[in-house]
């Protein structure tokens, strides 16, 4: 069984099985959950020579009922490597995203574990639609996920700053997300742009968010300079603010 042996994990999910009517040869399609769980073991199936299988007597039969002859992993003798091994040399793709203007987040939803450590906001971009100038390129924005397919980005102040300013960005519609090369590496070193070139997240095909959380917080004076002998009054919020709803008559000066 798989604890036999230290390094082991048993499927749990296949999308498909296909055999022909005479085959010898099943094609079992790896579920996604499983799939993701031996890429994100750096010690399970990074080689061939660290690719077992494992197949128990109730694994399948054959035409007349006859179960197969289990493999196991306990004896070194019975051990079966893969007579062909192809390794993961396609990058991560970005399948959703979500942005929370309120917590100041950024969620980053991937088809395969990856490395946040490798994160490079600098790659990714705000956009509203696929040809417009008015684009918000993140800066300092940083991560604290660990490996695995969600990737959560605390935007910095700046970067927050900029989205809230910006003409866009105001709800799911005009907020796609643009991945340029190198955003981030999968478990396998692959980046995100090392694949099908339909799924490359640049301009043209930018990603919508899929759940989008407005502002709803008030901006927070966080200090304010009275020059008497230049009449002026210098206002410092946290976030952007609007000169147009400005009411001074809402400003009181006490002693």
């Amino acid at each position: 069984s798989e604890d036999d042996r230290a390094l082991s994990f048993r499927l749990t999910t296949v999308s498909e099985a296909k055999i022909g009517a005479t085959s010898t040869t099943l094609n079992v399609n790896i579920g996604r959950a499983d799939l993701n769980a031996i890429k994100a073991d750096k010690k399970l199936c990074i080689s061939r020579g660290s690719c077992y299988i494992s197949l128990e007597s109730s694994f399948a039969t054959d035409f007349n009922g006859n179960s197969v002859n289990p493999i196991g992993l306990s004896s070194s003798a019975s051990l079966r490597l893969p007579d062909t091994f192809v390794s993961d040399n396609i990058g991560p793709v970005l399948i959703s995203a979500d942005l929370d203007m309120n917590k100041g987040e950024l969620v980053l939803y991937w088809d395969e574990p990856v490395q946040p450590n490798d994160l490079d906001p600098t790659k990714i971009i705000v956009r509203p639609n696929s040809t417009s100038v008015d684009i918000v390129t993140l800066s300092d924005s940083a991560t604290t996920s660990s490996e695995g397919v969600v990737v959560t980005i605390s935007l910095s102040d700046t970067d927050l700053n900029e989205l809230k300013a910006a003409i866009f960005a105001s709800n799911a519609s005009d907020t796609l997300i643009e991945l340029k090369e190198g955003a981030i590496l999968d478990i396998a070193v692959n980046n995100n742009n090392d694949q099908n070139p339909s799924q490359i997240l640049n301009a043209s095909n930018a990603l919508q968010v899929d759940k989008y959380v407005k502002d709803t917080t008030g901006a927070v004076l966080e200090a304010f300079t009275i020059h008497l002998g230049k009449n002026e009054l210098l206002l410092t919020f946290d976030e952007p603010m609007l000169t147009l709803n400005f009411t001074h008559s809402k400003i009181l000066i006490a002693g």
